[in-house]
């Protein structure tokens, strides 16, 4: 799909594009960047594509829910989430980890699906669960993904917050909705979105006029929303 979505901008001659790429590989976008038209990618870097990003700032999110849960005493703390391939999935495990590193300890379990799903997640947090008694929290790299944890504490007869507190990643409309209601940190989605389109209007200018910047990777601010999902350790 993205391949033709391609060729559709090529014959219509676009000043430029901002990409929102899903997929690992970005070999295809190749075409765009020898055409010499300007490229933002948004929410992860295509290196050797553009040299121009903006993304929220992944890494910084994984250190706010880590941080959140270790605060409220948690130490046996566990990582579910999807897709593994995905660069903002491993800039946000890269932040937790390093938070969690600043007290001496490290994710109990890392349980990560190439499918992103409320299916594929809910199967890992079950697994989890029962091979992980000693964990009394868990992260999930997404909203769904810690959507997907709550069911599976729920349905294996325990409580959240009271037994496992659960933080996600996104701030869905869902979040807000699910019960408990879940805390998670917000991604600035129309921020990135306004940042992204007026780098765009610079760089079509700049290669209009043969002007030529260095390339700028632009991280917007991340925000814990703390709900009703995260409590202290239990005893």
């Amino acid at each position: 799909h993205e391949a033709l979505y391609i060729s559709m901008l090529l014959a219509q001659r676009v000043d430029g594009v901002i990409v929102a790429s899903a997929f690992g590989s970005i070999e295809h976008f190749g075409v765009l960047r020898d055409a010499g038209i300007p490229i933002i990618a948004i929410d992860r870097e295509l290196s050797g594509i553009a040299d121009d990003a903006v993304m929220a700032d992944h890494a910084e999110g994984g250190r706010l829910m880590a941080r959140h849960l270790i605060d409220l005493g948690h130490r046996a703390i566990a990582i579910v989430g999807a897709p593994a391939h995905s660069q903002p999935i491993q800039l946000r495990l890269q932040g937790i980890t390093a938070e969690m590193a600043k007290d001496g300890i490290a994710p109990a379990i890392v349980a990560m699906a190439e499918e992103h799903s409320f299916a594929e997640t809910y199967r890992l947090a079950r697994e989890l669960l029962a091979s992980r008694p000693e964990v009394t929290a868990i992260i999930g790299t997404t909203d769904v993904s810690a959507i997907a944890a709550i069911h599976a504490v729920q349905d294996r007869g325990f409580s959240v917050p009271n037994d496992y507190s659960v933080v996600g990643f996104d701030d869905l409309p869902e979040a807000a909705y699910v019960f408990p209601r879940l805390t998670t940190v917000a991604q600035p989605i129309r921020d990135v979105g306004r940042q992204a389109a007026r780098l765009l209007e610079a760089l079509i200018e700049e290669h209009q006029t043969g002007d030529e910047s260095q390339g700028a990777v632009v991280k917007v601010p991340v925000t814990l929303i703390e709900r009703d999902s995260t409590g202290p350790v239990r005893n």
